[in-house]
């Protein structure tokens, strides 16, 4: 996702709004001494929870760590009695439309991805098998699902580092906020921003503002069909679409990040490369 939500710790303000699409699998893994391989991949997701990764090899982490946690369940679930095939990665990990700071074309079409509904593919992978369960084999199903699905993810956070990752990245992290060349460019981000009609101290404190504008419009969009249920998804999604305040506010996040896009161009160059000189290490 190079200079992408993560450069800023978007979790703080679009991660909530996306109902965690932010994709990385974050978990306990443990916190023994890693090996080589372990090491390697927590240096990997660093770097992509750093914004330094280009895009493709930022989303292929999410890809490869799903796809991983996929064969692990895969291996699980016969011990409990059960079938089950791997889903494809991409039903899982959304690479479309995850907030992406460096690409104007990504503005242009979602903004600050606030609004963006996360793309999945569909995944009919067990479909069969589930629907042929009769009721009580599909409740020691979900069951099971659930039990392997929570230990798949734990051992693939351990091969892939995660903690180790994480940690690391917080704490440079840290570093390269409070450096005097970053703050300058935060500095130069709201002069350039506030020429440009966005009068905020920062980034991140405009996403706020319109995050707390969405959040507004989708609290009215949820609420109960003609039969008294609670809409689902889809359903709020094709609502939001028909929705004159939805559409004004898309419009509305879309302008904000294509005007403001140059002024954060500079920002994000300044953080890579304070990024990578407190690291301490090149990027692969």
């Amino acid at each position: 996702m190079s200079t992408s939500k993560r450069i800023l710790v978007l979790a703080l303000a679009v991660a909530a709004a996306l109902g965690g699409t932010a994709t990385v699998f974050v978990m306990r893994s443990g916190t023994t001494e890693l090996t080589p391989a372990q090491t390697a991949q927590a240096r990997r997701l660093t770097l992509a929870l750093a914004g330094v990764l280009p895009r493709s090899e930022d989303a292929q982490f999410d890809l490869d760590l799903a796809t991983r946690t996929e064969q692990l369940i895969a291996g699980c679930m016969p011990a409990r009695g059960f079938q089950y095939v791997p889903k494809n990665p991409r039903s899982l990990v959304d690479t479309e439309t995850s907030t992406d700071f460096s690409s104007l074309e990504y503005a242009q079409k979602h903004g600050f991805g606030i609004a963006a509904w996360p793309a999945f593919l569909p995944s009919h992978e067990n479909d069969s098998y589930t629907a042929s369960l009769s009721e009580e084999a599909a409740t020691r199903y979900d069951q099971a699902l659930s039990s392997c699905s929570d230990d798949s993810r734990e051992e693939a956070g351990r091969e892939f580092g995660v903690d180790k990752g994480n940690s690391d990245y917080n704490k440079i992290d840290k570093k390269v906020t409070s450096s005097a060349r970053y703050q300058a460019a935060g500095l130069e981000w709201m002069a350039c921003a506030k020429n440009r009609g966005y009068d905020y101290p920062s980034r991140l404190d405009l996403i706020r503002q319109l995050r707390g504008e969405y959040q507004k419009i989708m609290n009215e969009l949820h609420g109960r069909n003609s039969d008294g249920k609670p809409y689902v998804n889809g359903e709020i999604q094709a609502r939001a679409e028909a929705d004159s305040k939805y559409q004004e506010f898309r419009q509305k996040e879309v302008s904000a990040a294509v005007a403001t896009f140059p002024c954060s161009q500079t920002l994000d160059r300044v953080y890579r490369e304070v990024f990578i000189e407190e690291a301490g290490y090149s990027t692969p």
